[in-house]
């Protein structure tokens, strides 16, 4: 070989490895961070109806600065003596967990699954308890006050327990009407049956009011996840739901806009997100995804089996755009299934205040999964670019012959042109197990947090059961790249404004003037998701000095954000100290 030849063989081999140091990288800390311990039930080969505790979340439930992790059953059967558990790890702050279920208190609560937010705005996170299936009318949803320590205690007469069960899967919440109370939707319904979702005003000490025609000609259908977001940039908290629905109501998402005096009315076919008219991306008879429905179908469009939902800026124009994680089947055969939306990416183009969106899934390059449930948006190596992640099921496929479209959990790298780089078999979370299995197929929910507090974002996820019995998974982010961040931990004070901030969004524009969004939401998608609300940074070159601060009542303040730290408070309205406990 010439010289020449070895010298561009050594710099190409050079130049992959810089590449591989400095990738997108995790590496799995479930078993040495303790937070497996209990997870499931081993068994050698009995099959039992309950094995996991995939439905998961992170919450800081003892108050020192530290995110938790909150595990709930996936399929329990109360009625016939397989009741719900719920398990709870305490963050030891120095990368292990302890488990404190039967300490918390909420080891044993009747519910699907547990959704924390500050309701009394007394500093700490309580618990809206919510019931998938139809149990006696004391077991049905529920209201538990955290004394402050990670003890819950139920708080009776809360004004959200039903005379009958809603099958309610996913709550979200928000301050709608502006008083610094958190208020709550309520979703229900699932993937069982239709159902109305509900809004409950909140009365600042741990009760509630259903308001009864809050949702404007709300129509029965099963709502299976959503996220709360501020679409047309007016000042209050509008509301994104997906439905699981290509069998009943056609599977049409709703957007409900924020009218004030919570009243709310259904924007989603003016806005472009209620149906997709494109039909499924694998299917040659829809050009790939690309072809439209007749005109005679289009009060009838088929819709989607929608799960997940997030929102984040993808194009950096400051304004939110939505993604959903849908369950689509594809069949030439079956009008509903060739129809049924693939996983969207709704871009916001707020043109002239018409703020429509536009599905960009094909063009944003994701790749298409028959069974994708949880979605989620992080800048996950701190570049300033959102990054997505995808729980997804495998049951479906032996249809495929392509790595990518198997149910591994999908990872994408978001890039500078705005699309995604699908990097789900190389990132580390898709490891094989001694049996030559993916580890990650087959994933529930997932939650983003910092559980270290390096400034690296990491992975929790649910691992759904196949009947043997399987645990949830923790991956620590071991990227690494020289790039820089800056956390904002945001506090209201708890009479204009909620104490977690919930609606407030802080933009920070790159060396290039484009805008960085990072969002305060309280929950996402299918069960209620819940993710770190501290907001995560990156810059790769020069720090960021300014940073323009929305709260949700509207107040706007430019933060002069100091020269050194990492870590940082800002209290309501404008109080910037660094973290010392950070």
């Amino acid at each position: 070989m010439s010289y020449y030849k070895k010298s561009s063989l050594f710099l190409i081999i050079l130049l992959f490895l810089i590449v591989d140091i400095y990738a997108l990288k995790f590496t799995d800390m479930s078993v040495i961070s303790g937070m497996q311990i209990k997870n499931y039930t081993k068994v050698s080969d009995k099959k039992i109806q309950i094995n996991d505790h995939s439905r998961i979340r992170s919450a800081d439930i003892n108050g020192d600065g530290y995110y938790d992790l909150i595990m709930c059953s996936l399929f329990p059967n109360p009625l016939k003596g397989i009741p719900f558990e719920n398990l709870v790890f305490l963050n030891n702050g120095d990368g292990t967990f302890t488990d404190f279920s039967e300490a918390s208190g909420l080891k044993e609560i009747q519910a699907g699954l547990l959704f924390f937010a500050d309701f009394d705005n007394d500093g700490d996170q309580d618990v809206f308890a919510g019931l998938d299936i139809p149990l006696e009318a004391v077991e049905n949803n529920q209201i538990f006050e955290n004394d402050g320590n990670g003890v819950f205690k139920k708080k009776f007469n809360s004004g959200v327990e039903l005379e009958k069960n809603h099958f309610t899967s996913h709550v979200l919440s928000a301050d709608f009407d502006n008083d610094g109370i958190l208020d709550l939707f309520v979703g229900n319904g699932s993937t069982m049956r239709g159902v109305k979702d509900l809004i409950y005003k909140g009365n600042g000490d741990l009760t509630f009011t259903l308001i009864p025609d809050a949702l404007k000609d709300a129509k029965a259908q099963p709502s299976n996840g959503g996220v709360i977001l501020d679409y047309d940039n007016d000042g209050d908290q509008d509301i994104y739901v997906t439905t699981y629905g290509v069998s009943l109501k056609r599977g049409n998402n709703q957007l409900w806009e924020n009218q004030g005096n919570m009243r709310f009315v259904d924007v989603s076919d003016q806005k472009g997100v209620k149906a997709l008219r494109t039909g499924n991306r694998f299917q040659k008879s829809t050009g790939f995804g690309r072809y439209f429905q007749k005109e005679e179908l289009e009060k009838g469009i088929v819709g989607s089996n929608g799960f997940g939902a997030a929102i984040t800026d993808i194009n950096r124009d400051g304004l939110p755009d939505i993604l959903t994680a849908c369950i689509s089947h594809p069949s030439e055969k079956i009008f509903s299934r060739k129809w049924s939306d693939p996983s969207s990416v709704f871009i916001n183009r707020g043109d002239r205040g018409a703020f429509r969106f536009q599905n960009e899934n094909i063009k944003r390059g994701l790749t298409f999964n028959e069974g994708d449930i949880d979605i989620s948006c992080a800048d996950m190596d701190n570049d300033g670019i959102t990054d997505i992640m995808i729980s997804r099921e495998d049951k479906y496929e032996k249809r495929y012959k392509e790595e990518r479209h198997k149910g591994w959990f999908g990872v994408f790298k978001g890039k500078e042109n705005g699309t995604f780089e699908d990097i789900s078999l190389i990132c580390g979370v898709n490891i094989n197990d001694k049996d030559g299995t993916k580890r990650m197929k087959r994933a529930q929910n997932h939650s983003i947090i910092d559980y270290d507090l390096d400034g690296r974002l990491d992975l929790f996820i649910g691992g759904r059961d196949k009947g043997k019995g399987r645990p949830n998974y923790l991956f620590k982010n071991i990227t690494t790249n020289k790039n820089g961040v800056i956390v904002l931990t945001l506090k209201g004070d708890g009479e204009k404004v909620n104490r977690d901030a919930i609606g407030a969004v802080v933009f920070i524009s790159d060396e290039d003037n484009r805008i960085i969004s990072r969002y305060v939401y309280s929950s996402r998608g299918n069960y209620s998701a819940q993710d770190t609300r501290d907001l995560y940074f990156g810059f790769v070159s020069s720090r960021p000095e300014k940073a323009l601060l929305r709260w949700p009542d509207g107040r706007e303040e430019i933060i002069n954000i100091p020269k050194t730290g990492k870590f940082f408070t800002i209290n309501y309205p404008n109080q910037i100290a660094i973290n010392v406990k950070r």
